[in-house]
């Protein structure tokens, strides 16, 4: 029988969960979720250079892309003017000595960029460029950053450059210069990212941030997006601005041989999906013991049925013996004694009966109850579910509002700082 069921004992399970689910959603959602591995950054910004042009955009986008990794739990390196090839190197050297095999890596440049010969060179501010080999001795490899992360054997390396500006040598001798960057294969477990089409110039602008990494900034930290559709929204929006607002093409390039998943705000939030996981658990106990009691209600509503037929029967036994032992004659005492078993056996078929109408109204009660308990467990996971949305929503809103603070127009730097002399060849 299904007495054994304990209604207080689940009720009391159940309210608990409700409430623990209450007050540990409102302190563990907002938490940024931390993946099982290091995660480690170099993040360089050149802006001062001393015979390139002078960059409006690079200190100011290191130093909040700096910022927002080290909100998210990454160990970053940030350097600003670094001047020479030299330094550069061993800043890279230093980065990926640091990684190992559960370590997430981010290196991030911004400033100006040159490729010769299909090569891609990292300008430092001290750089000195007359002709297309001076590039080779005072540009910095971007093959040396990607040989030396793969070193690490680590996944994943995620390469950003926002380095794709006008080439300022091209105009000069455009048969030796091309514009931008050109296309690379990353090794295993890299995912490289340019801020517009390899051969392509990316557009500053004059806000606080180049165009591509506003837009970086604007959804690095918004939770629950995988890498990739991070990278997907941040094509979006820097081709869409780039369209309306400077009447230009910009789509940002990505080159990959990463094939797992990655999320810099975390693909999850942990905590909510526990306590989804204890409501689910809960609901389908709730479930097997509506579907029991259920099974018990058809098992007692069969047996009243037969029961009732019996006691209709012993009536009528009860009714025809009573009868015959009002007449007299040597079966008296017989009748009599059946009488009184048939009266017995009526008594107990109605306590039965009884015992069966209040087990199913008990049961019906129990049924109630549960029901209320499972409407509650639902539209609780229904208010987490929309809870974690509401989070994903508000940390995108707050992304954005960062972003669009960090938009007001840079000041103009002096004149003299601006000028530049084109080499001759």
């Amino acid at each position: 029988m299904y007495a054994k069921f304990d209604l207080p004992t689940l009720l009391g399970m159940v309210f608990g969960l409700v409430l623990a689910v209450v007050f540990a959603a409102g302190a563990g959602a907002a938490e940024t979720s931390a993946p099982d591995m290091s995660r480690k950054a170099l993040v360089i910004g050149n802006s001062a250079y001393r015979a390139l042009p002078r960059l409006g955009n690079p200190v100011n986008d290191a130093r909040d892309v700096c910022a927002a990794l080290q909100r998210l739990g990454f160990e970053a390196t940030c350097l600003f003017d670094v001047p020479s090839k030299r330094e550069m190197r061993d800043a890279v050297r230093a980065f990926a000595a640091s990684l190992d095999a559960r370590s997430a890596g981010f290196f991030f440049f911004a400033g100006h960029g040159i490729q010769v010969r299909g090569e891609n060179y990292l300008m430092p501010t001290d750089a000195e460029i007359a002709t297309p080999p001076d590039v080779d001795y005072e540009g910095f490899e971007l093959d040396y950053v990607l040989r030396s992360v793969a070193g690490a054997r680590n996944a994943p390396n995620i390469i950003v450059l926002d380095a794709c500006r006008d080439n300022p040598f091209q105009r000069a001798d455009p048969s030796a210069w091309v514009s931008g960057l050109a296309r690379v294969d990353p090794p295993v477990g890299t995912v490289l990212v340019y801020a517009t089409a390899p051969d392509g110039s990316a557009i500053d602008g004059d806000q606080r941030n180049g165009l591509f990494t506003k837009h970086l900034l604007a959804q690095i930290e918004a939770q629950g997006l995988t890498l990739d559709e991070m990278l997907r929204r941040v094509a979006q929006g820097v081709e869409a601005e780039a369209r309306q607002a400077y009447g230009a093409r910009q789509i940002p390039y990505r080159s990959s041989s990463y094939s797992g998943q990655f999320c810099f705000a975390g693909c999850t939030d942990p905590e909510l999906d526990a306590r989804l996981r204890e409501i689910s658990a809960q609901k389908e106990r709730l479930a097997r013991e509506l579907e029991a009691i259920s099974s018990e209600n058809r098992q007692l509503r069969s047996e009243a049925s037969r029961g009732a037929q019996a006691i209709r029967e012993l009536e009528s036994r009860v009714e025809q013996l009573s009868s015959q032992a009002s007449e007299s004659g040597s079966r008296r005492k017989d009748v009599e004694d059946r009488l009184a078993e048939a009266r017995e056996a009526l008594q107990a078929a109605r306590d039965s009966q009884s015992e069966r109408a209040r087990l199913e109204a008990e049961n019906q009660a129990k049924t109630a109850a549960l029901s209320r308990l499972q409407a509650t467990l639902q539209q609780q996971s229904d208010q987490l579910e929309a809870y974690r949305a509401e989070i994903q929503r508000l940390t995108q809103e707050r992304a954005t509002r960062a972003s669009q603070s960090r938009s007001a127009p840079a000041p103009k730097s002096d004149s003299k700082s601006e000028s530049f002399i084109m080499p001759t060849f």
